[in-house]
Order: structure tokens, then sequence, then C-alpha cells
């Protein structure tokens, strides 16, 4: 069993992370609509690749995955749907561990309410069984 641990800021939210708009083909020069990723998501990304680079790939195997994550909000909001911030720390770790996440057998997702100066995060482990 192996178990790595992370923290990270708080992704943002798969509602609004996109939005549909139009790109010209290379080829053709035609319009075509496509999902154009907002900036916020691209910085996110970026900064979870660094912020993750003690994790050392791993090796192919046939692993199981169990992964725990902790929201930590600075104050309660009003309306917190933690569910729509998963896809993108479940991307990014299968990135950086190199692990199909297709192998994940259990996650625990827990939001916990901190007074004080920090901004939101989310802290994890990773266990490879």
């Amino acid at each position: 069993m192996t178990e790595i641990e992370f923290k990270l800021p708080l992704p943002p939210s798969v509602n609004n992370n996109s939005w549909v708009g139009k790109r010209r083909n290379r080829k053709t020069g035609e319009m075509k609509p496509c999902i154009i990723k907002k900036d916020s998501v691209r910085k996110w990304k970026e900064d979870a690749e660094i912020l993750l680079r003690h994790i050392k790939p791993q090796v192919e195997t046939d692993w199981e995955l169990n992964i725990n994550f902790v929201f930590y909000y600075v104050k309660k909001p009003r309306k917190c749907d933690s569910d729509n911030r998963l896809k993108p720390l479940f991307d990014a770790l299968a990135r950086r561990i190199a692990i199909d996440d297709s192998r994940l057998c259990k996650y625990t997702v827990t939001r916990e309410f901190k007074k004080g100066k920090e901004d939101h995060y989310v802290t994890g482990s990773v266990i490879l069984l």
C-alpha cells in the first residue's frame, strides 16, 4: 500500500469553467463551434501541476485507488457544491500520477469551514492498494 498526500487551491467549479465559442478550421477556413475553457481553469491546472511535482509518477500496475478529499472553506458559503470541483482534481491527479482514474474504488469528500486568512483549499490523500 502506498499513500500520497497533497494540498491544492480549490479548483474552479465545472458549472462555470467554459463556454461555447467558435474557432476557425485551419484547413477549410470554416467557423466551427467549440468549448473554450476560461483563463481561471487554465491557471488552476498550471498551478496544480506545479504543486503536484512532489508526487512521483507511479509505474502502471493493477492497483486500485482510494482517494480522500477535504475541502476547506474560509466561511460557509450560501451554496457549497463540492462535487462540481471533483472532476478537475481527478484529472490533475491522473495526469501527475500516471494512473487511470477508472481504477477508483472509493473516494470520500469532507467539507470543513475555518476562520482565518488562508484562502479556500483542498487537501487529500491517494491510497494505492
